[in-house]
């Protein structure tokens, strides 16, 4: 009788356990009603239920973290492109989107992961035929885990506390995508960027600025010196696509911008265009780049469902417009092959001397105090007001300078190797010359060189101007940084000595006064150099 029983409750065991297997671990909001957020550890096994259950899922380690945490790329498609090289095959867009690049903004981090389930559970798998989707859902896996409540104070939401803003090291990611100072940003620029090059890259964030009233903010890219068909297709086309589509679920979103608590009618303005931020980054790679920043004064669950919502409606839309952004990227690839001696960037930037008039919507924010701190909480109640302000979310160039043939860099020393290897990590193809007669060169000379005391990520800034001279010399031996491909943008920005965010003014070059001649030359015209 005993064997009859235990074989009859076999197969119910057996059945238990496929069903264990193929359920979801319970994400900690929902779990822990929105007073917490998800550690490193819960990530993984997320993304371990994930490796054992999808069908159109493939699983890489794209790097590690300063602390040695793997880094987690889940690549979702249903026609097997699960390597760059299969992916690029396809002639289909690769959409990336990224979380917690900051380790207190988390709510990217769970709308990721309920996405991740959602596909692993069958669901948008028409998405995977029209596009790969890239997905890291824990980016700052360091800073993520050093969990307080003292990090984020004024964030509505997840009372338990969140991770810190900056990586192990205290750099801040967000501002590493040009040095690739930290190992996060290494592995996300060489592994992923600069490897399965996708047509968009999202980054995902929270913001607890002025008390605007949209539940999110976005920002495309903002760098003046990114290819206007990229900006006229993401601020014409994409975004009032987004925004409607946002405003059906009841969601109000605008572009990024703050304002004067006490003077919201004098300008709602954005952040700087700098090549640092990831973005603006991607639009010098002549990419498609959005930021999204969900409004921390409302509360944690709201905050994950409209980011949710949001990286959604970015992947339908990309999907219905897949052929438009393919033919897009052909366009730029087509172009930025040819060369122009006409061809001018610029260097330095300033708002738009004329911004566009709207009506900005006013948040009424309750303050509380935080549970055991003394600390103010905001908590956004609803609309207060509609204020007419003026929008400054565009910039201008305030300084050009010529875009050369090709940049020369003078390592025959060695003493410039950090360069090639961050150059390397963007992707940006360079060659040693083997030209022995002279050619005709555009040198470098240093006028004034202002030591601003200022640093960014550990690093000294400096502004510097000059004047370029013509010569002839000797380029045997020396390193060879050709502009004509679609890096182009970003090849300027990095070696342009001028530029606000180039190799120069981060101070890469070491000490450019004892320097002399300036180890940076422009090749201004088309000559065989290799």
């Amino acid at each position: 009788m005993a064997k009859k029983i235990i074989l009859l409750l076999l197969p119910i065991i057996l059945t238990m356990g496929c069903t264990s297997n193929n359920t979801p671990p319970e994400l900690t909001p929902e779990q822990s009603n929105f007073t917490q957020t998800s550690t490193y550890h819960d990530v993984v096994e997320v993304v371990k239920y994930a490796r054992k259950n999808a069908e159109n899922m493939h699983y890489q380690i794209f790097g590690h973290s300063e602390m040695n945490k793997e880094l987690p790329l889940l690549i979702f498609s249903k026609r097997g492109a699960n390597t760059p090289e299969k992916a690029a095959k396809l002639g289909c867009p690769i959409v990336l989107v990224v979380a917690n690049i900051h380790g207190g903004e988390v709510e990217g981090k769970e709308a990721l992961l309920r996405l991740v389930i959602d596909l692993t559970q069958g669901k948008y798998q028409s998405w995977l035929q029209k596009i790969t989707l890239l997905l890291v859902p824990i980016y700052n896996a360091d800073g993520n885990d050093k969990i307080s409540r003292k990090h984020s104070m004024h964030q509505s939401g997840a009372p338990k506390g969140v991770g810190m803003r900056a990586n192990a090291k205290g750099l801040n990611l967000n501002r590493d995508m040009m040095k690739l100072a930290s190992s996060e940003a290494q592995a996300l620029v060489q592994n992923v960027l600069a490897k399965w090059d996708p047509a968009l890259f999202v980054d995902l964030h929270s913001t607890n600025g002025s008390p605007h009233g949209y539940h999110l903010t976005y920002a495309v890219p903002l760098n003046p010196n990114t290819d206007f068909r990229i900006e006229q297709f993401q601020r014409n086309v994409m975004m009032p696509t987004l925004r409607k589509q946002m405003d059906k679920k009841g969601w109000n979103i605008f572009p990024y911008g703050n304002f004067e608590t006490n003077q919201p009618e004098a300008g709602y303005y954005t952040f700087r265009p700098m090549p640092y931020f990831a973005n603006n980054y991607a639009g010098l790679r002549n990419r498609l780049g959005l930021l999204s920043e969900t409004y921390s004064y409302m509360d944690f669950e709201q905050r994950i469902a409209v980011t949710e919502d949001f990286i959604k409606s970015v992947i339908r839309f990309i999907v219905r417009h897949s052929r438009d952004v393919q033919d897009l990227l052909a366009d730029l690839k087509e172009d930025y092959v040819h060369y122009s001696d006409s061809l001018q960037a610029g260097i330095s930037y300033d708002y738009t001397r004329e911004p566009c008039d709207f009506n900005l919507l006013i948040s009424d924010i309750d303050t509380v105090y935080k549970e055991n701190s003394n600390k103010k909480m905001y908590k956004r109640t609803g609309i207060k007001d509609t204020v007419a302000s003026k929008l400054y979310n565009r910039f201008r160039i305030t300084a050009w300078r010529s875009v050369p043939f090709a940049y020369a860099l003078d390592n025959r020393t060695g003493a410039y190797d950090h360069i090639l290897k961050n150059l390397s990590m963007h992707g940006i193809h360079y060659f040693i010359s083997d030209l022995k007669q002279k050619a005709k060169v555009r040198q470098f000379e240093i006028d004034d060189l202002e030591r601003t005391g200022k640093t960014l990520q550990k690093n000294s800034i400096q502004k510097i101007k000059g004047t370029f001279n013509t010569d002839y010399i000797s380029l045997h031996g020396w390193v060879i940084i050709p502009t004509s491909n679609t890096n182009r943008p970003l090849i300027f920005q990095l070696l342009e000595p001028e530029a606000e965010d180039g190799y120069a003014a981060r101070n890469m070059l070491g000490d450019i006064f004892a320097s002399k001649p300036f180890p940076v030359v422009k090749v201004p015209e088309p000559v065989k150099l290799k």
